[in-house]
């Protein structure tokens, strides 16, 4: 935009115009080349320089038009989550939310019924973005029949000082 406003005074015929025209000519080279060289130093300085996110390329493409509302994302499972080792007929899905692909390691499976999720799957849905958003929600709550500790419910832990892990001993009474 500079060189093209010093270009006006060259068109007008003002005295010593040309001086202006190359001083503005200058000032804008060495300001792109001083600001271009120093972008990738400022990056790596600020931490910013992390290489992109892999992403994934998929065996079908997704193209929306007009009167669609739904949109094609990733929903990851993660261990210890209510969706890791279900089947995904258990999961209850929001409404309108549709499991098209499941990516597992480098293979790609067909989602069904009975198709049991494993930590570490990514799925590709089909929805709304709030169903979407419920659908992240669900997949990354915590499994309710895995207590914070680890153990399953109702599993007793044998380093436990409560009664359900403790063993009676003649001294007890038991």
């Amino acid at each position: 935009m500079p060189v093209v406003l010093a270009t006006y005074p060259l068109l007008a015929g003002v005295p010593r115009a040309d001086e202006l025209f190359n001083l503005v000519f200058f000032v804008v080279l060495a300001s792109v080349l001083v600001q271009g060289a120093s972008v990738p130093f400022a990056a790596r300085l600020l931490g910013l320089d992390a290489p992109a996110a892999a992403r994934r390329d998929y065996p079908l493409e997704f193209n929306p038009v007009g009167g669609l509302k739904s949109e094609l994302k990733e929903v990851s499972v993660t261990d210890g989550t209510a969706w890791a080792g279900r089947a995904v007929i258990d999961l209850e899905l929001p409404s309108g939310l549709l499991i098209v692909l499941i990516a597992r390691g480098f293979e790609f499976i067909q989602s069904s019924g009975g198709t049991t999720l494993a930590p570490g799957d990514t799925l590709l849905v089909l929805g709304d973005g709030e169903a979407i958003d419920r659908a992240r929600a669900q997949a990354q709550s915590p499994d309710p029949g895995v207590e914070p500790d680890g153990h399953t419910e109702g599993e007793s832990d044998p380093h436990s000082s409560s009664p359900a892990g403790s063993l009676k001993t003649p001294e007890d009474g038991g």
